[in-house]
């Protein structure tokens, strides 16, 4: 699919990976308007972006496997918020150092890519490693 994204005068987008809702209706995206960044939505069958509150500074989007909640890493936080608005959650301190990527499972297990792989229950809770680092066989991180 192919689609122009025209943004409001004063938004720029910024660098990230966007995501894209499970059934295909909605795009998230870092951008940042009057000097601010954060994540902003956008329904496909709609040209606006809106603004999601309590996303400043937010990187690497995700969704649930529903479509009904938005993950993301924010100061050096994992956090939650229902893409159709509503406070954001707090899940889990993230360990320091570089965080890349995340999924949500149909498990609901979310998974953070960081120096090596780490599970957090949706819920919230304590990172746990997915597979512990190999260091014995010179693995020094995971991705």
């Amino acid at each position: 699919m192919r689609f122009p994204l025209t943004l409001a005068p004063d938004t720029r987008l910024s660098t990230g990976t966007p995501a894209i809702s499970p059934d295909g209706r909605y795009l998230v995206f870092r951008a940042v308007r009057g000097g601010t960044e954060m994540l902003y939505s956008r329904a496909l069958d709609d040209g606006t972006e809106h603004a999601i509150p309590g996303t400043e500074n937010a990187s690497s989007p995700f969704f649930s496997p529903d479509g009904k909640w938005l993950g993301f890493i924010a100061q050096g936080q994992l956090k939650k918020v229902q893409l159709a608005g509503g406070a954001v959650v707090p899940l889990a301190a993230l360990p320091n150092g570089i965080l890349r990527a995340a999924t949500w499972t149909k498990g609901d297990v979310i998974v953070v890519g960081a120096i090596q792989l780490l599970a957090v229950p949706a819920t919230g809770g304590t990172p746990k490693p997915v597979v512990p680092l190999d260091a014995a066989h010179g693995e020094t991180s995971q991705r």
